[in-house]
C-alpha cells in the first residue's frame, strides 16, 4: 500500500494529528525536508470556509496557506482514502503556487483586464491591485459605472469600432464622476483573430502608472495568458454561464477545450466534455455548479480521447463571475487508487475468512491494528491495546517464556519468533493453546510496526501433547520409558552437577514377578505394576525422576546426592514404600523389591556406566536373598572370566582376533537392495565366541568403546565377501559409536581409507544410537562428511523416545532401525504406522528389528516398512542364509 502511495505528496492523518508525511510532499513544495506540524490546525491558514472535519470526510477539498516554516505555500488538500479500521485518512497535497501567480500577475500587471464581445457584452474581468485599493471590487465594471457619462461614450465608441476593424487600436481615457481626481487611460484593441479570445480587449490603468517608456497605444501582452501556457497543467477560464473564456495548450491536448465554446450543456450545442458517459458528466456538471455557486469542488473522470487516461479536475469560483478549471493527467494516481481499492478488498476478503489473530504494534508498543479475527476469538472482555498485553493474556504458567520472546523481538531488528501458550481470556473456560509468531519490522516502510500472528491450535497440541506423552512414556504406568529415561539421564550427566553434589542411580526389580504372573494372572500383574509405579512416584523427592526400565524393572535417578550413605537412605525410603501387600483385584499379593543403588565418580560418568554399575549391584542384592538394597562395588559385578576377558580385550583389538558376522535385512517392497548388519565376534581361544553385546559391554567397563568401534569399521571395508560382491545393490551397515565420531578428522580419515582400497561408499550404512545425537556440532560435522561420500547413516534403535521424532528434523539421516521393543512380542501398529508416515514425508527407508514371528512380519509388511530384520529371517552368520518364512 505505503508503495503505491509513497510516490504521491500526502498526509496520513488520524483524529486530526499529522503522522505521516511522504517523501514527495517536499518535492511539491520545493523545499528541504522539514519538521512537519504535528496537527492540521497548526498546519496553515484555511483559505476556503471548508473545515478540517469536512476535509477528512471528503466534502469538499481545502485551500491552505501554509505557515512560514513552509515557506508561505498556497495548497490544496483532499481526501484519497479512508481505512476505516485505524481511522487514518490520507490527504493528497498539491502546491497551488502556480494558479495563485497567474491571478497574482494579473493583479500586479497594473491593468484591469476586460473581454468583451464585438457586441459590447462583458465575457470575462479582472481588477488589478492599485485600482481596488482605490476602487474597492474586483470587477472593473463596478467603477465603469462611475465613469463621466461623456467619456462612457467616447469610451463604448473606441469599443465598436476595434470590433469592427481588427486592425484598429484605440487608447482613450475617462474621469470618475465620485472622484475627478482620477483619470484612467483606456487601451482598446482587438483579439479577434486571436483563435483562444475572439473579443475586444481593454485594458485600464491610472493615468501616472505607464511606464516612462511606454508608448501611448503599447500595452503589456495578456500576463494571464502567458502565464497559463506555461504551466504543465490544463487551464480553462470560463464564465460562469458556462463559455470558455480562455484555454491554455494544455487543456485543449487534455479536453480538447476551445475558447467560446460551452463547458457545460446547453440545448443541443457542442460543448467540451460531450464524450463523457452519462454518469461521469453528471459528476462533472454538479462539480461545475457548485463553483459556479460560490464552493471549489473537484472530480476525476476518464479522458473523453482517451479511456484509459484519467483526468483530474479543480473547479474554482474567480473574479468577474468566472470559473477556474485546471485539469491534470491523473491516470498514474487513479492507477495507484484503484489498486490500493483492491488491494484494501483483498485484505478485508482475507480478513473475513482467516482463522489467524493478527495484531500491529507500533514502535512504542501500541496496537494500531487487529482484524476480525482478533476481537471474535478473544471476545470483548478481553483488549491488547500494548504489546506488554501479550504476556498478560497468556496463562501464569507460560508467561515467563512470552515475556521473553516480547522482550527479545522488540530490542531487535528484522528479529522474529514462535511460541506456543495457553490464553488465558479472564473467564473459567479451558486456556486454549495458541501458536503465536512475531516480527519486528518497525524499519520496513510498508509496514512501520511489529506483526503478531496467532492461530487456534489447542485440538492439535493436545493431540500432539497425547502423541507424545505415548511415544515417551510406557502405556501401562504412564512412566517414562526407557529410551526417554536414559535420554534424561544422559542430558542430566552432560550438564553436570553442583561441587559437592553426585547421581545416584536405584535399579529396582520386583522380586518373583513371573511368579505373580503366573499364579495370579498377567492382569492382576499388571495392577502389582501400576501400584509399584505409583508407589514409586510418591517416595521420591521433587527433584529425582522415575521411569519403566522394561518388565518389572524400574529406575529412579536421584540428581542432588552428596554421598553413598544419602543415596542408601533415598533407596531405603523406596523399599520401604513398595515393599508389602497389594490388593489387586480381591487378592492380596505379596510384593518385594531389590534394589541396586551406584553413584557417579571419577570413573563413572556416563549414563551407561552408571546404570550397569546398579544393574550390577541389583544382581548382587538378589543374590543375597533378595528383598534388600545394595550399593555398587567396583568390581562386584565381574566374576573370574569377565576380568580376564576384559584385560585380554585390548590385546584381541590390536592383534586382530575379533571377526564380523552378517545378519541380512531383507526388503519387502521391490526396487530395494538387501542389506546385511554387522555383529562384531570374539572367538577365544579358552571361552569360546563372545557375542556382540557382551564385547560392547565389556568395551565400555575398560574404556575400550572407541577402539572397539574403530576396529569394527576397518574390519567393515577389510573384510572379504564374496556372496556381498555379487549382488550389486546390496549394502552393509557397521555400530559406529559417538565416541568414535569425537575428532573432528575421524570421518574423513575413513572415507580416504575407503579410497585407497577401491571400495563404494554408497554401499556401506553407518548406524548411530540416539544418544549419539547430543554430542553436538562435531559429530553432526562428521556425519555430513559421510553422507557428502555417499556414505548413508541410519538411526538405530528408534521409536522408544520422542527424541527420536526431533532428531529426525534436526539430523540428516536416510534410515530408521525400529527398535524391536515395538515389535516384539506383538508389533504396537499405531507407533510403527506413526513412525512409517513421518518417515515417508522424510524420504527415508524404514527397517523393523527383532522380527521373530510371521505374524510380526507379515503386520510390519502390511503397516510398509521397508526392511525385516530377525531370528525368523536369519541369524547372524560369516556366511549369511535366509530361512524360509512361508511355512
Amino acid at each position: 500500500m505505503s508503495n503505491l502511495l509513497e510516490a504521491f505528496p500526502y498526509l496520513r492523518v488520524i483524529d486530526g494529528v499529522i503522522t505521516h508525511v511522504s517523501a514527495a510532499v517536499w518535492d511539491e513544495l520545493a523545499c528541504e525536508p522539514r519538521e512537519a506540524p504535528t496537527t492540521l490546525a497548526r498546519f496553515g491558514t484555511r483559505l476556503d470556509d471548508t473545515t478540517f472535519d469536512e476535509l477528512c470526510a471528503g466534502v469538499a477539498p481545502l485551500r491552505m496557506r501554509l505557515g512560514p516554516d513552509l515557506m508561505d505555500r498556497p495548497v490544496r488538500l483532499r481526501r484519497l482514502v479512508t481505512d476505516d479500521e485505524d481511522s487514518d485518512v490520507v490527504l493528497e497535497l498539491r502546491s497551488l503556487v502556480s494558479e495563485f501567480r497567474l491571478e497574482s500577475l494579473l493583479r500586479r500587471s497594473g491593468l484591469a483586464h476586460m473581454l468583451l464581445s464585438p457586441a459590447v457584452e462583458l465575457e470575462w474581468s479582472m481588477s488589478s491591485n492599485d485600482i481596488t485599493a482605490v476602487l474597492p471590487g474586483d470587477d472593473p465594471t463596478s467603477w465603469i459605472e462611475l465613469m463621466d457619462a461623456d467619456d462612457m461614450q467616447t469610451l463604448g465608441k473606441a469599443i465598436f469600432k476595434v470590433g469592427s476593424d481588427p486592425n484598429l487600436r484605440r487608447t482613450v481615457s475617462h474621469r470618475l464622476n465620485a472622484d475627478r481626481t482620477y483619470t484612467i487611460i483606456d487601451h482598446v484593441e482587438s483579439a479577434l483573430h486571436d483563435p483562444d479570445l475572439r473579443a475586444v480587449l481593454v485594458r485600464s490603468h491610472f493615468e501616472d502608472q505607464r511606464g516612462p517608456s511606454e508608448p501611448v497605444g503599447s500595452v503589456a501582452p495578456f500576463a494571464g495568458i502567458t502565464v497559463s501556457d506555461h504551466m504543465p497543467i490544463g487551464v480553462v477560464v470560463a464564465s460562469d454561464a458556462g463559455k470558455v473564456l480562455h484555454r491554455n495548450a494544455v487543456a485543449a491536448e487534455l479536453v480538447g477545450a476551445r475558447v467560446g465554446q460551452l463547458v457545460v450543456p446547453e440545448g443541443d450545442e457542442p460543448w467540451m466534455m460531450a464524450r463523457l458517459s452519462p454518469e461521469q458528466s453528471a459528476r462533472y456538471q454538479s462539480v461545475f455548479a457548485a463553483a459556479s455557486a460560490g464552493r471549489p469542488a473537484h472530480c476525476t473522470i476518464n479522458s473523453p480521447f482517451d479511456a484509459a487516461k484519467w483526468l483530474r479536475l479543480s473547479i474554482s469560483p474567480a473574479a468577474a463571475s468566472t470559473v477556474v478549471l485546471t485539469i491534470e493527467d491523473s491516470t498514474d494516481l487513479a492507477e495507484a487508487e484503484r489498486a490500493l481499492r483492491a488491494s484494501t478488498r483483498l485484505l478485508e476478503a482475507l480478513d473475513a475468512h482467516s482463522e489467524d489473530l493478527v495484531i500491529v504494534f507500533d514502535a512504542r508498543g501500541r496496537s494500531r491494528y487487529a482484524n476480525s479475527t482478533t476481537r471474535s476469538q478473544l471476545g470483548a472482555a478481553t483488549s491488547v491495546e500494548h504489546i506488554n498485553d501479550v504476556v498478560t493474556l497468556a496463562d501464569a504458567a507460560d508467561r515467563a517464556g512470552v515475556a521473553d520472546l516480547v522482550r527479545r523481538i522488540t530490542s531487535t531488528p528484522a528479529a522474529s519468533g514462535d511460541i506456543e501458550f495457553r490464553v488465558d481470556d479472564g473467564t473459567d473456560a479451558v486456556h486454549r493453546w495458541h501458536h503465536v509468531a512475531m516480527t519486528n519490522l518497525i524499519d520496513d516502510p510498508d509496514v512501520q510496526g511489529i506483526v503478531l500472528t496467532a492461530r487456534d491450535v489447542h485440538e492439535r497440541h493436545i493431540a500432539q501433547s497425547a502423541l507424545q506423552f505415548r511415544a515417551t512414556h510406557d502405556a501401562l504406568t504412564t512412566l517414562p520409558d526407557r529410551a526417554t529415561l536414559q535420554t534424561r539421564l544422559e542430558s542430566l550427566l552432560l550438564a553436570g552437577v553442583e561441587d559437592g553434589q553426585r547421581v545416584a542411580l536405584m535399579f529396582c526389580d520386583i522380586d518373583n514377578f513371573k511368579l505373580i504372573n503366573d499364579r495370579a494372572g498377567h492382569q492382576v500383574g499388571d495392577l502389582v505394576l501400576t501400584e509399584v509405579a505409583d508407589r514409586l512416584r510418591s517416595a521420591i523427592r521433587a527433584s529425582d525422576f522415575v521411569g519403566r526400565f522394561g518388565g518389572d524393572e524400574f529406575v529412579v535417578v536421584a540428581p542432588a546426592v552428596a554421598d553413598e550413605a544419602h543415596a542408601m537412605e533415598l533407596a531405603g525410603r523406596l523399599f520401604d514404600a513398595v515393599s508389602g501387600t497389594i490388593r489387586c483385584d480381591g487378592i492380596d499379593v505379596e510384593v518385594g523389591l531389590s534394589i541396586g543403588v551406584a553413584l557417579t565418580d571419577a570413573e563413572c560418568t556416563t549414563a551407561s556406566g552408571l546404570l550397569n554399575r546398579a544393574d550390577t549391584a541389583m544382581y548382587d542384592a538378589k543374590e543375597r536373598g533378595r528383598g534388600r538394597f545394595a550399593l555398587y562395588v567396583p568390581h562386584a559385578d565381574v566374576d573370574e572370566t569377565d576380568v580376564e576377558l576384559r584385560t585380554q580385550l585390548r590385546s584381541a583389538i590390536v592383534d586382530g582376533q575379533l571377526t564380523l558376522h552378517y545378519q541380512p535385512m531383507v526388503p519387502l517392497t521391490s526396487g530395494l537392495g538387501r542389506g546385511y548388519e554387522s555383529l562384531a565376534r570374539w572367538e577365544h581361544p579358552e571361552h569360546g565366541v563372545v557375542s556382540s553385546k557382551r564385547l560392547f559391554d565389556m568395551a565400555e567397563v575398560a574404556g575400550l568403546r572407541t577402539e572397539l568401534g574403530t576396529e569394527l569399521l576397518r574390519l567393515a571395508h577389510d573384510d572379504d565377501r564374496p556372496w556381498f560382491a555379487d549382488d550389486d545393490t546390496a549394502f552393509v551397515s557397521v555400530n559406529v559409536a559417538a565416541a568414535q565420531l569425537g575428532h573432528r578428522d575421524a570421518a574423513a580419515r575413513f572415507v580416504a581409507g575407503m579410497g585407497e582400497r577401491g571400495l563404494d561408499p554408497t554401499r556401506l550404512v553407518i548406524e548411530l544410537t540416539e544418544s549419539s545425537f547430543a554430542e553436538g556440532l562435531v559429530v553432526q560435522r562428521n556425519l555430513d562428511v559421510f553422507r557428502s561420500a555417499g556414505i548413508r547413516i541410519f538411526l538405530d534403535n528408534f521409536g522408544v523416545g520422542y527424541s527420536s521424532l526431533s532428531h529426525l528434523h534436526r539430523f540428516p539421516v536416510d534410515g530408521i532401525k525400529i527398535d524391536a521393543s515395538a515389535i516384539s512380542p506383538s508389533v504396537d501398529e499405531s507407533l510403527v504406522k506413526l513412525i512409517v508416515s513421518v518417515a515417508a514425508t522424510l524420504d527415508i527407508r524404514t527397517v523393523a528389528e527383532g522380527v521373530e514371528t510371521s505374524d510380526q512380519l507379515n503386520a510390519v509388511t502390511r503397516l510398509g516398512v521397508d526392511y525385516a530384520q530377525g531370528y525368523l529371517l536369519a541369524r547372524p552368520a560369516r556366511v549369511p542364509t535366509l530361512k524360509r518364512t512361508d511355512d
